[in-house]
């Protein structure tokens, strides 16, 4: 997974990977001074509408994202809010593929692409819960969930939580092996 994303000790800010964005047809598309070009940036250089979109791309789809444990509802409105990007921005076809593409990249480790669907069954399983309903009747009068059932399905959930939690840890130690094959290089077909 190419690191979008670099923390500069020298000036205490997280900056673009620049070289690895850049290398990716999405992201250079993103990258495109005159696609950039806006009131605060008449000349598109500061790639202002670029950054915000990359932030968008970070905070609503990394794994490392502060707002991973979000749904992905929650996670793209609080994306869009600490972006600054438009509803019109976000529908954007350009920016839609960067989005498309980065989730591909995130999805290209097998334990990264079954980490986000235990995600996803997860929030699956809130709106399970949130929406039970212990009045709801079947056609002869007999409740649909019983109370006994859910309190074992409450109890099953704390282990499918600890094997996300474990999977997640052999997500982020693989991520970590792939960095360390060549400092920031990228492992090939032989690594």
């Amino acid at each position: 997974m190419v690191n979008l994303f670099l923390y500069d000790n020298v000036e205490k800010r997280v900056v673009v990977n620049e070289p690895d964005v850049l290398l990716l047809n999405e992201f250079n598309e993103l990258w495109k001074q005159e696609r950039n070009k806006c009131k605060e940036d008449s000349s598109g250089k500061e790639r202002l509408r670029a950054f915000k979109e990359l932030k968008y791309i970070y905070l609503a789809i990394d794994w490392r994202s502060p707002y991973n444990q979000y749904t992905s509802q929650e996670r793209h409105e609080a994306a869009l809010e600490d972006s600054g990007l438009t509803e019109e921005q976000f529908e954007d076809k350009t920016f839609r593929a960067a989005c498309r593409k980065y989730q591909e990249l995130q999805n290209a480790s097998r334990i990264g692409s079954l980490l986000q669907s235990q995600y996803g069954m997860v929030e699956k399983m809130k709106i399970y819960f949130d929406t039970l309903d212990f009045d709801e009747r079947d056609g002869d009068g007999k409740p649909i969930y019983k109370m006994k059932d859910v309190i074992t399905e409450i109890g099953s959930t704390a282990k499918v939580l600890e094997g996300i939690k474990t999977l997640e840890q052999m997500y982020k130690k693989e991520q970590e092996e792939e960095k360390a094959l060549r400092g920031d290089a990228t492992p090939g077909l032989f690594d």
